[in-house]
């Protein structure tokens, strides 16, 4: 347990997940047909008349409405079971209009948010080359899953945790020093979210060839 507690090896873990994606400014990136933003940053209200809960990855939501407001697509589909209710109202707050906002409801997982994705892309008739946003640490197994079930994502990567604290040039500046290796609450909790992505790449990769076997009467 203590091994996966240093903050120097989990922030290299999280580092080896974000570095290929690194952040794109809203007018360096294409246009596209459509934002498709993923859940996960934002929680619903718990009670009438309350705000949706902002969680630490809510930055890709604030991110897909940048894309719009640049210009970049005229349509952001927000997937998730629990969008409507959570990152929908943040977007209308950041100035999206409701009719440029599609909900794809079903999701429960990202495996799931790229076969409705999918689904709702070939309803519509829009382009599958897609802006995707999403955390930069969950980027790589989105990217996979969403290239797995024909989409083209181009990356639009956000929160990106591991990289934040300028780790590397803090130690080419100071060194490894004791707070490095010392287990810590927060490197557990870190720990824990990019292992599962490591697992991901490969339980995910296998999912993703099942479902689109199972599924190839419905077009995919």
């Amino acid at each position: 347990m203590a091994f996966w507690t240093q903050p120097l090896l989990v922030n290299l873990i999280g580092t080896w997940l974000e570095a290929p994606y690194p952040y794109v400014a809203p007018e360096g990136q294409p246009t596209c047909d459509v934002i498709v933003l993923l859940g996960g940053g934002m929680g619903r209200a718990k009670w009438a008349g309350g705000i949706p809960e902002m969680f630490g990855s809510a930055d890709r939501v604030w991110h897909a409405a940048r894309l719009w407001r640049a210009g970049r697509a005229r349509y952001i589909i927000a997937s998730g079971n629990s969008e409507e209710g959570s990152s929908v109202p943040l977007l209308l707050d950041l100035g999206v209009p409701r009719q440029a906002i599609l909900v794809e409801s079903q999701a429960k997982s990202t495996l799931q948010n790229g076969l409705y994705v999918r689904r709702l892309i070939d309803e519509r008739g829009f382009s599958r080359r897609v802006l995707l946003v999403t955390s930069a640490w969950h980027m790589r197994r989105s990217e996979m899953i969403f290239r797995g079930f024909g989409l083209e994502p181009v990356p639009a990567a956000v929160d990106h945790e591991a990289s934040y604290g300028g780790w590397k040039s803090v130690l080419a500046e100071k060194g490894v020093t004791p707070w490095h290796i010392l287990p810590s609450v927060q490197a557990m909790a870190s720990g824990c979210v990019y292992v599962k992505e490591c697992q991901g790449l490969l339980g995910d990769r296998l999912r993703v060839s099942r479902a689109k076997r199972e599924r190839i009467h419905d077009g995919l």
